[in-house]
């Protein structure tokens, strides 16, 4: 998260208006204790780490189950060497290990969605860009360990660049994403991912527009031919995702990634049809 200004906010002046939970938490990098374990999905933490002031703000991947289940908190930390407390997480393990944090729960962009009965919530509509899947990954799988309190219809629209290896296993969750929309989950519910910065057929020729269809085709094995577009995703993409313009009273929808994009998507879905803009929650990252 961050600001739009060329100012630079540490994350502690980014976050000031959020809501937090109340003291510090002592914590040890090989296990956990301490901690309130009622953070809901969504949530981040502050992260004080030993000889540097101003806290890191990282978002809990994991699920509140996962922590009472198996003492487990799961981060993700961005290796950033502009970011002293991200920087101190990505030394070597043998370096951090049995450290003492200082930790402390905070952030409202959670499910359940504030202020909004979940019993009226027929469509669940995630937007994720890039980095931004990290808070939706945690609500995401909480839902999948809690299909009771999960909505009937649920569309996941998720758009990530495609990194140097060329690998489309190594964007950010796609593994997990893949393994949550299986078999006993995924009736009306879906994920499509739209991949960035990927050479196409079409625009390639010769030995290049051969490896691009190789390539494709690899990715649509991988990911299922319906789930994949090569391209970013278009305001009708999200037109299609929240439905029928007489159902979208029962829609929520959560956008989450680069400021841009998250402004773009947040004013298309609060301006469609029959949406309600309390409806539509969002997070910006940086």
């Amino acid at each position: 998260m961050g600001s739009t200004s060329t100012t630079y906010w540490n994350h502690e002046e980014r976050t000031a208006a959020e809501p937090r939970a109340y003291g510090m938490h002592s914590v040890i990098l090989d296990g956990i204790d301490q901690v309130n374990s009622n953070f809901l999905p969504g949530q981040w933490l502050d992260v004080h780490v030993p000889g540097i002031p101003q806290a890191g703000g990282f978002t809990i991947t994991s699920t509140p189950c996962d922590l009472k289940r198996k003492n487990y908190l799961e981060l993700a930390v961005q290796n950033s060497p502009t970011n002293p407390p991200a920087a101190w997480l990505w030394q070597t393990a043998s370096k951090i290990l049995d450290s003492e944090l200082l930790i402390r729960v905070g952030g409202s962009f959670v499910w359940p969605p504030p202020g909004i009965d979940i019993v009226s919530v027929e469509t669940l509509v995630f937007v994720a860009g890039g980095v931004g899947i990290n808070p939706l990954i945690s609500t995401l799988s909480h839902l999948h360990q809690n299909k009771q309190d999960c909505p009937p219809r649920l569309e996941f629209l998720y758009s990530a660049r495609k990194g140097p290896s060329g690998n489309i296993s190594s964007i950010l969750f796609l593994d997990r994403l893949r393994s949550i929309f299986g078999p006993g989950f995924a009736t009306l519910r879906n994920y499509k991912l739209f991949v960035t910065n990927a050479v196409t057929p079409k625009e390639a020729s010769g030995e290049e527009r051969l490896e691009a269809i190789r390539s494709f085709k690899g990715d649509m094995d991988y990911v299922g031919e319906g789930n994949i577009e090569r391209r970013r995703f278009e305001q009708q993409d999200l037109i299609d995702a929240i439905g029928p313009v007489e159902n979208r009273g029962g829609v929520v929808a959560y956008v989450c990634g680069p400021p841009p994009m998250t402004d773009w998507a947040v004013s298309v879905l609060k301006g469609a049809e029959g949406m309600q803009e309390e409806r539509v929650l969002c997070e910006k990252w940086w």
